[in-house]
């Protein structure tokens, strides 16, 4: 059995790279030791991984990447089982102080024009794309363990457990952390080169009780229900998340998906000999605020642990192979960015190895650049996660760090759209394929020397801290100067502000003050980066706020119309 490529792992990497692959004419095998569906994390969506899939679903032709960018699209072509995601909310605690709910902070994501983000039911998401491979000739061996891996001058072979060799011309591993490639060529850095350090417990359960339902929008004062977002519990050593499928009106699936993830100080404060249960029993017995979500709930699926979350490889490339997303490292799962480094991949490998089959070249020359790309994501995160898990000591120093991470994200969001945006305009792929060789590569804007330089000082702040240089207090008032008098900064997120603990409101009027900021206000500069096209791609005839506040009321008047839409904005 003799391919041009051959994948390893049938999850969400696997089977959009093979997609990728077979929609090109290039023949690939995909091969997984297990089937769908199954479970599988990576379940919260970004508006960076959103951007990117509509982004993949043009620069290759692949419409059903699009079908899943939004809770929407994902609802009407895919599958029932999404829950929806308006934002990222983090509420902290501190066993020492009475819990005041207002010590909380929101990121809200874009809902024009694409509606609201997505939670994805990744048993159901992972199983459309490989149906997808499949539709566009990918050739599929599934319940099938691959014994042995070898590569050579001309290409690379596997051998399954059955006794079958099957060779290519070249390989892709999109398993995990157990990859097979990682361990044929001893490629893991042992320990991890990773400053994160978090260990983790997780699991799927029903009965969770929104926590919405115990603090109202009064006591938090946040401008959306954090029930219909990513939740974060954070205190000092760790965070737990919940994610529910089942936050709007229209939910099929009762599920929520629940983690526990701790560093070494969190780690100290529970009894690691015993069961994941047992540690998070002893979790909602230090934070008895959160326990009232739990009363009613139970598991649905075995518990989970992971002593290291974090693992990394000294390289990803050889001669005939690539490590691909998860299989080459990971960090987190804070802030989301595993299920986007992914696709960062897939993305990146894509078109240069349909090349390098249709030349028969496969120098890893022509691979550097994803090399780069992944490694340098991956590092950029485990420094975002780093300086949070030190922000988690305090809320008045997680309440000024976490702006950095939004604002990155915020420009991140704007980098996609544009390019997406220009292309769509002018039909020029360049704006496409440029994408992954911007100077920054891998970090979290990554066209920004302004945000760049921002990101490092508050994170030298950060390091300060962790080393015991800097008090907490001093560490704030800092922070909050770094973002003083900054003109690329857009005003209306008065990020100086500690009062303001949300970016935006999320709604269609903030969207245009912003945007129309960078039509207008902004500098050159930033203009050109983020703001080069017409803005009736964007609004239509809306120039001004008192326009898009009308224009928003007629939307939020049309949306009653769909179930699904009408629910999220009914809540």
């Amino acid at each position: 059995m003799n391919y041009d490529v051959v994948v390893l792992g049938s999850g969400i990497a696997g089977s959009a790279m093979a997609t990728v692959l077979a929609k090109h004419g290039i023949s690939t095998v995909l091969i997984d030791r297990a089937e769908h569906p199954r479970f599988s994390l990576g379940e919260s969506m970004i508006p960076a991984t959103s951007y990117l899939l509509r982004i993949m679903a043009d620069r290759y032709e692949v419409p059903e990447f699009d079908n899943i960018s939004t809770f929407l699209k994902i609802r009407k072509k895919v599958t029932a089982s999404a829950g929806i995601k308006r934002n990222f909310s983090f509420v902290y605690h501190d066993p020492d102080r009475p819990f005041d709910a207002a010590e909380s902070t929101m990121l809200p994501v874009p809902h024009h024009p694409h509606g609201p983000e997505a939670h994805l039911y990744r048993q159901d998401i992972d199983a459309y794309l490989y149906r997808v491979a499949v539709k566009y000739g990918a050739t599929v061996l599934q319940n099938t363990a691959i014994t042995e891996v070898d590569e050579n001058a001309d290409g690379v072979s596997v051998t399954t457990a059955d006794g079958r060799a099957i060779t290519g011309k070249y390989l892709l591993d999109c398993t995990g952390a157990f990859s097979a490639v990682a361990q044929k060529f001893d490629l893991r850095e042992r320990p991890a080169r990773m400053r994160t350090n978090s260990s983790c417990v997780f699991t799927h359960m029903i009965g969770v009780k929104p926590f919405d339902e115990l603090y109202s929008p009064e006591q938090h004062g946040l401008p959306q229900p954090l029930s219909q977002g990513t939740l974060h519990h954070i205190f000092d050593g760790g965070w737990l998340w919940i994610i529910p499928f089942d936050n709007h009106d229209a939910a099929t699936n009762d599920v929520c998906s629940i983690g526990l993830h701790l560093d070494q100080r969190g780690a100290a404060l529970f009894d690691q000999t015993q069961s994941p249960e047992t540690v998070f029993a002893q979790f909602l017995e230090r934070f008895p605020e959160i326990a009232p979500q739990f009363e009613q709930a139970h598991t649905v699926r075995p518990w989970i642990r992971i002593p290291r979350t974090q693992y990394s490889s000294k390289r990803i490339l050889g001669d005939r192979y690539c490590l691909v997303g998860q299989a080459a490292g990971a960090v987190d799962a804070l802030f989301s960015r595993g299920l986007y480094i992914t696709m960062e991949a897939v993305n990146a490998i894509g078109w240069r190895l349909i090349e390098a089959v249709r030349d028969n070249d496969f120098d890893p020359a022509r691979f550097a650049e994803v090399e780069r790309l992944t490694q340098g994501l991956l590092d950029a995160h485990d420094s975002v996660v780093h300086g949070s898990y030190i922000a988690f000591r305090s809320f008045d120093l997680w309440n000024a760090w976490n702006r950095v991470w939004a604002l990155g994200g915020t420009f991140s969001s704007l980098r996609f759209r544009q390019a997406h945006l220009k292309y769509k305009i002018t039909g020029d792929r360049s704006h496409l394929d440029n994408l992954d060789t911007h100077p920054f590569v891998g970090t979290v804007c990554a066209d920004s020397p302004e945000y760049q330089q921002l990101f490092t000082d508050a994170y030298g702040i950060m390091l300060r801290v962790e080393q015991g240089d800097m008090e907490p207090e001093k560490a704030v008032a800092e922070l909050y100067a770094l973002y003083e008098g900054k003109a690329w900064i857009p005003p209306i997120y008065d990020l100086a502000n500690p009062e303001r603990r949300y970016v935006s409101s999320g709604d269609y009027r903030s969207m245009v003050e912003s945007t129309m900021w960078g039509y207008t206000e902004a500098p050159e500069e930033i203009r050109e980066r983020y703001f080069d096209f017409p803005a009736e791609y964007l609004f239509g005839a809306v120039r001004d706020a008192e326009a898009a506040e009308a224009r928003w009321h007629t939307l939020l008047t049309e949306a009653a119309a769909y179930p699904t839409f009408g629910a999220f904005d009914a809540k």
